[in-house]
């Protein structure tokens, strides 16, 4: 099983002003890890 960890800072304005990060850029941080991951052990998405 391949992992791949990667850390992420969050922007002030992907946030509201309790701290909790807008949902929809999850989503996209989730996709651009999985397309690291997979160029990373060989299997480019692009």
């Amino acid at each position: 099983m391949a992992m791949y960890w990667r850390e992420i800072s969050v922007p002030w304005g992907e946030s509201d002003p309790f701290g909790l990060v807008y949902y929809p850029r999850i989503v996209a941080w989730f996709n651009d890890t999985e397309h690291e991951l997979f160029r990373t052990i060989g299997y480019p998405i692009d």
